[in-house]
């Protein structure tokens, strides 16, 4: 097995025990048997279990950061109506969480309560979106398609809140295989439900 392909075995191994597990009662030896790597190894490559998690964090904030940017493949800007701007914004949330159960656990669920500098690596996915929600409404104000009097930071932490929770709902790893769910059809619930309450009616 090449180097990286043994790093990416550890991460893969310790991202679903920390998933299932939690981070506290996640160990060294539960990675090592899980992965069938050699403690010593994996120490080659991670100084320890908190390593191990905030090297996950980096790697899902880059992806994150990737997922949700607006490329000029995908949507029109200058033609695009505000309510297709907010389309595309969810689905590419809700597309991010559904390709892996995991994260949406480890983000949402393990993260809660942990230590210093991992709670600070966890606070980062909800920075990166309300901070893009803020400008996207600030953006709509502008343009004149979202209501002018709203409280920007109070709207955009209650649509981030909504949709990690939305997604940890419908894309968690507690969900069956068999519950399939249409992405598209819970994007534009979930647009809908958010017209009403920050654009201009009319």
């Amino acid at each position: 097995m090449k180097p990286e392909e043994r790093k990416e075995q550890i991460l893969n191994c310790a991202k679903k025990l920390f998933s299932k597990n939690g981070f506290y009662k996640t160990q060294i030896a539960d990675i090592v048997n899980s992965s069938k790597i050699a403690r010593g190894t994996i120490y080659h490559y991670f100084s320890n279990k908190d390593d191990i998690f905030i090297t996950l964090l980096e790697r899902y904030c880059r992806q994150w950061e990737a997922a949700i940017a607006i490329r000029t493949e995908d949507i029109d800007l200058f033609t695009v109506t505000p309510k297709e701007y907010l389309l595309h914004r969810i689905r590419n949330v809700f597309r991010f969480f559904s390709e892996d159960p995991h994260i949406s656990m480890i983000v949402l669920r393990v993260g809660a309560g942990l230590p210093g500098d991992l709670e600070t690596s966890i606070k980062q996915f909800e920075t990166i979106i309300t901070q893009i929600i803020m400008n996207d409404l600030k953006l709509g104000i502008r343009h004149g398609s979202v209501k002018p009097d709203i409280d920007i930071e109070m709207v955009a932490n209650l649509i981030a809140g909504g949709l990690f929770r939305t997604a940890y709902l419908y894309f968690g790893p507690h969900r069956k295989a068999a519950q399939k769910v249409d992405i598209e059809v819970l994007t534009r619930d979930v647009a809908d439900f958010l017209v009403g309450g920050v654009f201009v009616s009319g």
